[in-house]
Parts: C-alpha cells; sequence; structure tokens
C-alpha cells in the first residue's frame, strides 16, 4: 500500500510541473505555487460553469417533452464521451513507454502496484471531470423538478463509477493500437490510420440515428450503450447495480490483464524498427518560409497524438456539419432557415476547440534554440505556423461551410454567409491558439503529451473554444431579430474577434517569442 500511494502522488507531483515548483528556491515557489493555484482554480470554475450552461440547454430541449429526468444521465453520458474523446489515445502512453520505466521497473515493486497506481492516476482525473460536470447540473435540474437524498445518492454514485468505462475502453483501445502500429515501419502513419477509424466506428452511429438525432437522448444512447440503464437506475436499484458493475468489471479485467502482461507490452510498443536503407532528408525548400512550412508539416505528421489533436476537429468539423444536414434535410423534408443559426455554434466548437498551433511553439522544446539562433525572422516563423493551419483548418471549414449550407437548400447569399463564417471561425482558431502558446508556452517537457494535451494554453484554448460557441449558440438562438441579421452580427462578432487577436499576434509577437 505504501509503495501504491507513492507512486500516485510521485504521477500528481509530476503533472503542471509541481514537484518543479516545490524544489525551487523559496520566492520562486510561493509565485509557481501561486500560480498554479489560479490555474486550478480557474479549470474548476470554468468546467463548472460549462457543465452548468450545456446542463441548463438540455434542460431547456428535454423539459417540454417531460424527459426531464434524463437530464443528470445525459451529462453524465457526456462526461464519459468527452473524458474517452480527450483521453483514449493519450492513456496508453501513461501506461507504456514513459521515460522513468526502466527505473520504476529496477525496483522491488510488484507490477500490478505500478499498473493500479497508473490507472488510478488516471480515473481520479476523470471522475474530478465526471463531478464538476454533474453538479452543476443538479442545480439545473433542482430548478424543473423536485430532488431528495435518494436520488442526489444514486446520481453521485453513478459519476463515481462513470469513468471506469471510458477509462478501460481508453486503455483498451489505446494499447491494441499502439501494439499493431508497432509492427510497420511507419508507425506514426499506422496510428493515426487507425485511430480515424476508431473514432469513425465509434460514432458514426451516433450520426446514424436518422430523424431520431432532433432527440439528444436517442443519439447519446445510441454511443453510450448503457445510458438506458443510467436512466432506470435513479428509480430502479436493480438497474443502479448493472450500471455499476458495467462500468467496475471491464475496469477490472482491463487492469488484471495489463498487470499480468506489463513487460511484454512495453517491449512491443517500444521497440522500434529501422529502415533497410535509411536516407536523411532535409526539409528545405526553394524559399526560407517554404522550408519554415515543410518542417510545420512534417511536425504536425512525425507524432500520432498532435495529429490526431489537430485533425480531429476539421474532420469530424466536416463529417459532422454535412450529417447534421443530411438528418436536418430528411428529417424536415424542406428548408427551415431557422436551423442555420446552429451552424456558427457547430463550427466554432470542432474548429476552435484544438488548433494545432495551440500548441506548435511548445512542440519546438529543447530544439527551439535551432530556429530561434538561425537567421529566420519572427514573423516568418510565426507566418509558417499559422499557414499550416489555413491548410489543415481553414479549408475543411470552407468546405463545411459550402457543402452542408448547399446540402440543406439554402438560398445562395445565406450559403456565401455561413461559408463566410465558418472561415473566419476557423482562422479564429488558429489566431487564438498561436496567441496562447505565444503567452504561455511550455518548453520543458519529457513526453510530447505534455505539451498537446496538459499545457495551460492548451487548457485555455479548449476553454475559449466551448464559451465562444455557446455564445455564438446564444446569439443566433435568442436574439429577437431575422435570421440574416442574426448571422451578420455572428460574423460582425468573428472579425471583431479575428481583428483583435491577430493585431495583438502583430504587435506582440516577436517579443514574445524572443523572451521564450
Amino acid at each position: 500500500m505504501n509503495n501504491f500511494l507513492s507512486l500516485v502522488k510521485v504521477e500528481f507531483l509530476s503533472q503542471f510541473g509541481l514537484n518543479k515548483i516545490l524544489h525551487s528556491k523559496k520566492s520562486k515557489r510561493l509565485s509557481g505555487l501561486s500560480g498554479l493555484c489560479f490555474f486550478v482554480l480557474l479549470m474548476i470554475a470554468a468546467i463548472a460553469f460549462l457543465g452548468y450552461t450545456y446542463a441548463d440547454i438540455f434542460a431547456l430541449v428535454l423539459a417540454p417533452t417531460d424527459s426531464i429526468k434524463k437530464l443528470l444521465p445525459v451529462m453524465i453520458a457526456i462526461s464519459c464521451l468527452l473524458s474517452f474523446m480527450l483521453s483514449f489515445y493519450t492513456s496508453a502512453n501513461v501506461l507504456y513507454g514513459y521515460k522513468d520505466y526502466d527505473l520504476l521497473m529496477s525496483m522491488p515493486i510488484k507490477q500490478s502496484v505500478i499498473v493500479l497506481s497508473k490507472l488510478t492516476f488516471i480515473y481520479v482525473f476523470d471522475l474530478i471531470f465526471a463531478l464538476l460536470v454533474v453538479i452543476p447540473s443538479m442545480v439545473v435540474y433542482a430548478g424543473y423538478a423536485a430532488i431528495n437524498i435518494g436520488f442526489v445518492l444514486s446520481v453521485l454514485v453513478m459519476a463515481i463509477f462513470s469513468p471506469l468505462l471510458p477509462t478501460a475502453l481508453s486503455l483498451f483501445l489505446g494499447a491494441l493500437i499502439a501494439l499493431i502500429s508497432s509492427r510497420f515501419r511507419k508507425k506514426n502513419i499506422a496510428q493515426i490510420i487507425l485511430y480515424l477509424f476508431v473514432f469513425i466506428v465509434c460514432f458514426a452511429s451516433g450520426f446514424l440515428t436518422g430523424a431520431e438525432m432532433i432527440d439528444p437522448t436517442v443519439m447519446i444512447g445510441k454511443i453510450y450503450f448503457i445510458f438506458p440503464w443510467a436512466v432506470k437506475g435513479l428509480d430502479d436499484a436493480v438497474f443502479l447495480l448493472l450500471y455499476i458493475g458495467a462500468n467496475l468489471l471491464p475496469f477490472i479485467i482491463i487492469s488484471v490483464v495489463c498487470a499480468l502482461t506489463y513487460k511484454k507490452m512495453n517491449t512491443l510498443i517500444t521497440a522500434k524498427k529501422r529502415a533497410k536503407e535509411f536516407k536523411l532528408k532535409s526539409y528545405g525548400g526553394k524559399t526560407q518560409f517554404g522550408a519554415l512550412l515543410n518542417k510545420e508539416i512534417k511536425s504536425l505528421f512525425s507524432n500520432a497524438t498532435y495529429t490526431l489533436n489537430a485533425l480531429i476537429g476539421p474532420i469530424f468539423g466536416i463529417v459532422g456539419a454535412i450529417a447534421f444536414a443530411i438528418i436536418i434535410r430528411t428529417s424536415i423534408g424542406g428548408y427551415v432557415g431557422e436551423i442555420l443559426v446552429f451552424f456558427p455554434a457547430i463550427f466554432a466548437f470542432m474548429f476552435m476547440l484544438a488548433p494545432l498551433t495551440n500548441c506548435s511553439i511548445s512542440l519546438e522544446g529543447s530544439a527551439y534554440w535551432i530556429v530561434k539562433t538561425a537567421p529566420i525572422s519572427a514573423n516568418r516563423f510565426i507566418c509558417a505556423k499559422l499557414m499550416v493551419n489555413v491548410i489543415f483548418s481553414v479549408a475543411p471549414a470552407f468546405v463545411a461551410g459550402l457543402v452542408s449550407t448547399i446540402i440543406i437548400g439554402a438560398p445562395y447569399y445565406e450559403v456565401i454567409l455561413i461559408t463566410f463564417i465558418a472561415v473566419s471561425i476557423a482562422m479564429l482558431g488558429g489566431g487564438v491558439g498561436l496567441m496562447l502558446n505565444l503567452l504561455f508556452p511550455s518548453m520543458n517537457w519529457d513526453n510530447p503529451i505534455k505539451a498537446v494535451k496538459q499545457s495551460l494554453s492548451v487548457f485555455l484554448c479548449i476553454l475559449v473554444a466551448m464559451l465562444f460557441a455557446v455564445g455564438l449558440f446564444v446569439i443566433g438562438f435568442f436574439v429577437p431579430l431575422a435570421l440574416i441579421y442574426n448571422l451578420l452580427i455572428i460574423l460582425g462578432v468573428v472579425l471583431i474577434f479575428n481583428a483583435l487577436v491577430y493585431g495583438f499576434i502583430i504587435i506582440k509577437g516577436e517579443k514574445l517569442l524572443s523572451k521564450i
């Protein structure tokens, strides 16, 4: 037990540079701890606020159909799905191939204890996220229906056990993909293809619900297969136990399998294949900017986590917008202009949540001195990173906006307007990501996952995207004006934010880069 607690403690101390802060000088320690506390409090407040806001939106949809009792199971399911989406291609990296593997395995510590400490670390983060979503949702629910102690306890029990299933599934799929891809010489490309395949398979059922997608609980039920047990578990102890078992049993099985195969899996996953005839390739180009752009594109596809984190949003932005348009067109049977108010919020969520610029500077890491000492202007360095965003985010946004509005049957001026909004939002996402990464770079990492998934700039970018999506939805849905005026207001808001963000980058970018 002492070994287990010590390992869990080390895992948490290694996050956010806490261990480094605690062992620094007193003056730096106090400032570092205060900054970390502010960051943690900001993160807690932001997640709780978003949980409350999205619960309120779902309540408005569910209340008129007397389905308000499904609100809390819906929010629990959403927290599980988001945890799965955000962690399934990083959880395997937490358990396998980490920096201190050789050190830990040389110590007199059982494999099962090491595995359990790693899984506990993943579970606790998912549990905190789930509680921060569910507890504010209970406040929203209390405004629509009466609650009692038994109801609250049932919800909390479900929230406590709910992260176990996504943790188990994310670890299983992540480890399986890492194992399969390790057999290929082009390991990163194989991982990217396999991860995209899993994403498409997991969420295709949600987009294939047809007209039923109008009811959000139907779509969630298609994806989160134990959702009906969660709904019935609020009143029936048998279904509550079934829900607990459906979460607990896979977690136990995965834990046992990981403990028994830990050494062998680490060896297989971390093994590298060498090309028979290795040839050194350069990042050269005809121009300095071309060489920088070539470097950025190769960097994007050199790490599967970075690639997926950057491309999942644009890919599902196109797929989601087109699928949404097809479903609405087939279910309603004609063009209904009011449905267009949902598109800006969808684009904001998809194209601003994880732009590749939010960690592109951090990923330079310890090699940043090469770029810094080279005869390269800061403006060219920044423009190269923004150009990659144009290629892999702005271009897909153009396709998503254009094709989806044509499918839905919108008149030509609304097609142009929605397309322009989509492109502007994608441009804003890239600008916000780069601005936040300039302000909060994370250069000292031992694993690129920390820069891609756990840095402050990444978290703040997610927060901005969610808040911006809610703001655009409120403008489009609640401002009592004609559709065309609401869309023009949304476009004006996006363009103003673009001007502010890119103005900041132009004025402060070079100075901020010089300080890194």
